[in-house]
C-alpha cells in the first residue's frame, strides 16, 4: 500500500513539474515577443522647442528703414523709425506725409520672436485684412522680418521688403551715385505742384524765363554740384558741396536735407527731399523739393 501512494505521488510531482515548465516557456517566450515587438517600434519624437527669438538684451531701441513707394499707398514711403517700447511694442514714427505724421503702435514681439500687427487695418486704403504674423531677428544691426500669415501685399512689402538699420550707425557702406552728370527739363507748373512759386527774378535768374528751365546735378569724386542752365544755354553754378550720406543711404545735401535715390538704367530717381533728422521744421523746404526731387538723365 505504502509502495502504490509512493508511486503516486511521485507520479503527480512529474505532471506538475511538466505543467510548471510549460507555464514557464509561454511567459518566456510571450516576453520575447514584447522585447521583439518594443525594438520594432519608433521612439517618440520629442517635442521641439519653441524658436529662440530676439530678446531684449539683443535688440536695439530704434530702427530706421526707407519704405519704396508703391502703388496701393504712395504716401507710404520715405523714412520710417521702429522704435521699441515696453513689453515688446514697437511704435512706428512715420514720415511728416503719412496722415498727420503722429506714431502708431505697430505692433508686439511675443515669445520666439514672434510679431504680430495689424498695422494699416485703419487705413482702408492700405489693407483691408484685419492683421498678419510675422518672425523677426536681429541681424547685428538690422531688425529682419520673415512673413508667416498675413494676406495684405502692402504691410508684407513694408516691413520684409525694407532694410530696418539700428539708428546707432552712423556710417554707410552701401552704392553710391556715380559720378556723372544729370540734367532734368522742368516746368514753372511743376515747380508750383511741390508748392514752390518762384517769382520773377528768379526765373529770369536761373533760365525760367519762359516757363521752362534745365537744372543739372553732376557728382565729381567727393564734389556735387547743382547747376542751372541759363537763356544762352550756359551752365550756372547754383549749389556745392562735399558728397555724403547718411546711414540709410541717403545724399545729405550741405548737411540739412537728405534725399532718397536710386538708379535704373541712365536714369536717376530722386524723391522725398526732407530735412536730416532732428532740423526743424519737418516738412522740407518747397524750393529744395521742387529743384533736388524728379527723373534725371544721364548727360555725361
Amino acid at each position: 500500500m505504502e509502495l502504490l501512494l509512493g508511486q503516486a505521488f511521485a507520479a503527480h510531482r512529474r505532471r506538475q513539474a511538466r505543467r510548471w515548465a510549460g507555464v514557464a516557456g509561454v511567459a518566456a517566450a510571450a516576453c520575447a515577443a514584447l522585447v521583439v515587438t518594443l525594438m520594432g517600434q519608433t521612439a517618440p519624437k520629442p517635442v521641439p522647442a519653441p524658436p529662440v527669438g530676439p530678446t531684449p538684451a539683443t535688440l536695439h531701441d530704434r530702427y530706421a528703414g526707407l519704405v519704396a513707394p508703391f502703388a496701393e499707398a504712395p504716401h507710404v514711403s520715405g523714412r520710417w523709425v521702429l522704435v521699441r517700447g515696453a513689453d515688446g511694442k514697437l511704435v512706428a514714427n512715420p514720415p511728416n506725409r503719412y496722415g498727420t505724421g503722429d506714431p502708431v503702435v505697430a505692433g508686439r514681439i511675443g515669445r520666439g520672436g514672434v510679431f504680430g500687427t495689424d498695422m494699416f487695418h485703419q487705413d482702408n486704403l492700405i489693407c483691408d485684412s484685419p492683421g498678419g504674423k510675422y518672425r523677426i531677428a536681429d541681424r547685428g544691426d538690422q531688425l529682419v522680418f520673415e512673413s508667416v500669415d498675413d494676406f495684405c501685399v502692402s504691410r508684407v512689402q513694408f516691413f520684409t521688403k525694407t532694410t530696418w538699420i539700428s539708428t546707432s550707425v552712423t556710417a554707410y557702406t552701401g552704392p553710391r551715385i556715380p559720378d556723372g552728370r544729370w540734367a532734368r527739363d522742368v516746368t514753372v507748373g511743376q515747380l508750383n505742384d511741390v508748392r514752390f512759386w518762384p517769382d520773377a527774378a528768379w526765373k529770369t535768374s536761373n533760365g525760367f524765363s519762359d516757363g521752362t528751365g534745365r537744372i543739372v546735378i553732376e557728382f565729381a569724386g567727393s564734389r556735387w554740384f547743382i547747376l542751372f542752365e541759363n537763356d544762352q544755354g550756359g551752365l550756372e553754378i547754383r549749389d556745392q558741396g562735399t558728397v555724403r550720406y547718411d546711414a540709410l543711404g541717403r545724399w545729405v545735401q550741405n548737411g540739412s536735407t537728405a534725399v532718397e535715390w536710386s538708379i535704373r538704367g541712365e536714369t536717376l530717381t530722386t524723391r522725398n527731399a526732407v530735412p536730416v533728422e532732428g532740423l526743424h521744421p519737418l516738412p522740407a523746404r518747397d524750393a529744395d523739393r521742387g529743384v533736388l526731387e524728379g527723373s534725371w538723365r544721364r548727360v555725361r
